[in-house]
């Protein structure tokens, strides 16, 4: 009996636990998935996909994990791979985050709350139609739509330097470990200000913590010159 062309899978995932779980169910469903590739944060994944022979169809990443985030991944995936889709597992259920996972090209998005059936379903949606949202997101997904300017433009090096605010680092440390100079970082700490309308460094930790732009400890660096 002729069966159908297996869909290869690839899970970043930090928590083991977590992962290996979310293993356990892909293999109980009736789609021929096969993972192919297993990492721990989106670093790895990015590394693993680099050296494999076959490329994933559809990549299973957590918004909030050391070292990449989900939107760093997303990022590098559309430069790197723009036809591998990509499903994000977030806890952050809210109109910033989904609204920007949506920009950024993320092709769907669950709560690490949702039931098995739905990670099914979306894995099915995704193959055949290329995305998945559940009912819930709709509403967001319609306004990023239909209204321009939803989200505020937050580039890469600024995204970096909002993961650094998070720390103990002052200035010239972010400077020095961005390859940057001192000006510039604080540059990128003006334009944010007047981006998200904030004033401080710590709001701007909060603003990226409540959209998943950073994580608890995501950066644990020792610094050392």
């Amino acid at each position: 009996m002729e069966t159908s062309s297996p869909i290869f899978l690839a899970i970043a995932l930090e928590h083991t636990i977590f992962r290996k779980g979310i293993t356990k169910i892909i293999s109980s469903f009736t789609g021929n998935y096969e993972i192919i590739i297993e990492a721990g944060n989106g670093h790895e994944l990015i590394n693993k996909i680099e050296q494999s022979t076959q490329l994933p169809e559809i990549c299973i990443i957590d918004l909030n994990t050391t070292k990449m985030n989900g939107f760093e991944v997303l990022y590098e995936m559309r430069l790197k791979w723009p036809d591998i889709k990509i499903l994000v597992i977030t806890s952050l259920d809210n109109e910033h985050t989904i609204t920007k996972l949506y920009n950024d090209g993320a092709n769907g998005y669950l709560g690490k709350d949702s039931e098995p059936d739905e990670l099914e379903k979306a894995l099915k949606e995704i193959k055949q139609k290329g995305h998945y949202y559940s009912a819930s997101t709709s509403k967001y997904l319609f306004k990023a739509i239909h209204e321009k300017n939803v989200l505020p433009s937050i580039n890469k090096n600024e995204t970096t330097f909002l993961g650094y605010c998070g720390t103990e680092l002052s200035y010239k440390q972010i400077a020095y470990l961005m390859g940057r100079s001192v000006r510039t970082v604080e540059g990128y700490r003006d334009h944010l200000f007047q981006k998200l309308n904030k004033r401080t460094r710590v709001g701007l930790v909060m603003y990226g913590l409540n959209v998943g732009l950073v994580g608890i400890n995501q950066f644990q660096h020792e610094f050392r010159i």
